[in-house]
């Protein structure tokens, strides 16, 4: 199958976001990423940033890029140059 359909719940990671904001004023996708492993891959590293593109404290700096790294079910890591995403309270 060429496309196979994946759920993200973009609810658990926005808590995901909101319970590292309560101890932090801000932390970058990328710090997201490597406390909280993305567990359905590209997708969810999509839900990550169409949650920042909708949230008016989150910043989107496309001057300066980040590198998430993540593992997929075959074991392999892979990676992605993004901007620079940070997420605020």
């Amino acid at each position: 199958m060429l496309y196979q359909q994946i759920y993200v719940d973009k609810a658990a990671l926005a808590a995901n976001i909101r319970r590292v904001l309560q101890t932090r004023p801000k932390i970058s996708l990328a710090e997201i990423v490597e406390s909280h492993p993305l567990q359905r891959g590209l997708a969810e590293l999509v839900a990550y940033l169409r949650l920042a593109a909708e949230d008016r404290h989150a910043l989107i700096e496309d001057t300066q890029k980040q590198t998430v790294r993540w593992t997929d079910d075959a074991g392999r890591e892979r990676l992605a140059t993004l901007p620079l995403v940070v997420y605020s309270r």
